[in-house]
């Protein structure tokens, strides 16, 4: 099964745009012809700066040739997450190994059913080692191991600092 560390892996992984589909306005101007120069670039998202609550929002909705369908595949969820592999590092500023920026995960939501309705739980860090599940008006004590091999929709982390 894919960890939420595979996810922000292709999450943040360099693609390729389609060929010639971005407009170079330096190599434009070096032509000197008045004509437009595009080429073939490259993207990649990552994160400027992390935030002292992170939410991670799995997809778990695809879109299939008859409409919308629930990905049912469970993601596991790592209690302490590093962030500093999806980071701009600092410009200018080369190290061989960035500072660990450090989470630990407080709490996800869970989703139950499909795309035409269902039922959202969620379960919540109370402190280092207990944990609560809430579903409408009921909460109940659950062992960490219920909250690992849930099949997260969202999942909250704090920051360690």
């Amino acid at each position: 099964n894919p960890s939420i560390y595979d996810c922000l892996d292709v999450f943040t992984a360099s693609e390729t745009l389609s060929e010639a589909s971005y407009i170079c306005i330096n190599c434009t101007q070096a032509r000197g012809d008045g004509e437009i120069a595009r080429t073939q670039a490259r993207k990649r998202v990552m994160v400027k700066e992390c935030p002292e609550t992170l939410t991670i929002h799995l997809k778990r909705f695809a879109a299939t040739g008859r409409g919308f369908q629930k990905v049912g595949k469970h993601v596991k969820i790592p209690l302490q997450l590093d962030m500093a592999p999806y980071t701009i590092p600092s410009f200018g500023k080369v190290e061989e190994k960035p500072e660990p920026i450090l989470y630990s995960l407080s709490g996800i939501v869970v989703h139950s059913g499909g795309m035409g309705g269902g039922h959202y739980v969620a379960y919540t860090r109370r402190d280092s080692d207990s944990w609560f599940y809430f579903s409408d008006r009921h909460f109940k004590d659950v062992r960490e191991s219920s909250v690992l091999n849930a099949q997260a929709y969202v999942c909250f982390y704090k920051r360690v600092w």
